[in-house]
């Protein structure tokens, strides 16, 4: 059984006086704030409780690696809990500062971590962790405030679900009709641009783009939890994006992109077989490409392209 928060600081403590490890003030706090002790871990000072989870995993040859950072305050999770985050070569450790499981601290790790990162992490909409990685029949599950995560052995694969009160219809079971996102390349310069509505097809074949094949399926219409899908163009570069995040739409305006043409609407949420729509970004270039699945993601990561974020959900292609 994990030790309560009061018993880990004290042993803790006992412990650093005995071995000489140093113990500080947590940098988080202020001086309206009283100092919570913390305890070095691979020169960067953590909390006692984020020190005790990191040995129960090993330390620093265990599964998260070293510390890469000072613990420090991380944003409000969507569920409105507040909490300190502790980041590692291979994972992350979250203290919760408030609401019922104040005190008490969680790792992510392995394909967990990477899912995590993906979906916006502590503000995203999984929140914060509230169980530790429990190990299954097929593989192991972790629970946070908005949903949980499982991993199947059988096929090495993480997949995030959100809680009842979150999940919406299955695709395809709205009343709101949906048109197919397909994928386009320019032959001329390998560039790749994912397009829905018909003017923006016969934009992208006078520009020299051919059709691929079939992405996904976007909402023609307007449908709760969920945002617009937005072309975007730089004339002046011969680029294009399909985005639908707000930090995309920012990055793009930033880089000299201007709206062309709304390409439909995506979920913003997972939902039961839907498929994540990826954005790989090339920083040297300024090339963005939309990606729907592992073949379209092998295709970017080839051609020299990072992820960036995830624009949003959709019913996966006929």
């Amino acid at each position: 059984m994990r030790k309560t928060l009061a018993s880990a600081v004290l042993s803790l403590l006992a412990a650093a006086s005995l071995m000489g490890t140093r113990v500080e003030a947590d940098p988080t706090s202020t001086s309206s704030t009283p100092a919570r002790p913390t305890i070095v871990a691979c020169g960067f000072p953590v909390t006692a409780a984020t020190y005790a989870v990191w040995q129960d995993l090993g330390g620093e040859t265990g599964r998260l690696g070293c510390a890469t950072q000072p613990e420090r305050s991380g944003p409000a999770s969507p569920q409105g809990s507040s909490a300190s985050q502790a980041l590692f070569a291979s994972g992350e450790i979250v203290l919760h500062a408030s609401g019922p499981r104040a005190g008490q601290a969680f790792a992510i790790v392995g394909c967990f971590y990477r899912l995590y990162v993906q979906f916006g992490g502590a503000s995203g909409w999984l929140g914060l962790p509230v169980s530790d990685s429990q190990n299954t029949p097929d593989g192991s599950r972790q629970i946070f405030e908005g949903g949980d995560m499982r991993y199947t052995r059988a096929y090495d694969d993480c997949q995030a679900t959100p809680s009842a009160g979150l999940e919406r219809a299955r695709p395809g079971a709205a009343a709101t009709d949906t048109r197919p996102l397909d994928l386009y390349e320019n032959v001329a310069t390998g560039d790749r641009l994912s397009v829905a509505s018909q003017r923006s097809v016969e934009i992208a074949l006078a520009a020299g783009y051919r059709r691929v094949r079939s992405q996904a399926r976007v909402l023609s219409g307007a449908e709760t939890d969920a945002a617009p899908l937005k072309l975007y163009q730089n004339e002046a570069r011969g680029l294009r994006q399909t985005l639908a995040t707000s930090q995309s739409e920012r990055d793009a305006l930033a880089e000299g992109f201007v709206f062309e043409a709304s390409q439909g609407y995506v979920w913003t949420l997972p939902r039961p077989g839907a498929v994540a729509l990826k954005r790989y970004g090339n920083a040297a270039t300024g090339a963005t490409w939309l990606t729907a699945g592992s073949s379209d993601e092998a295709d970017a990561l080839a051609a020299g392209l990072a992820f960036l974020r995830i624009e949003g959900y959709a019913a996966p292609p006929d």
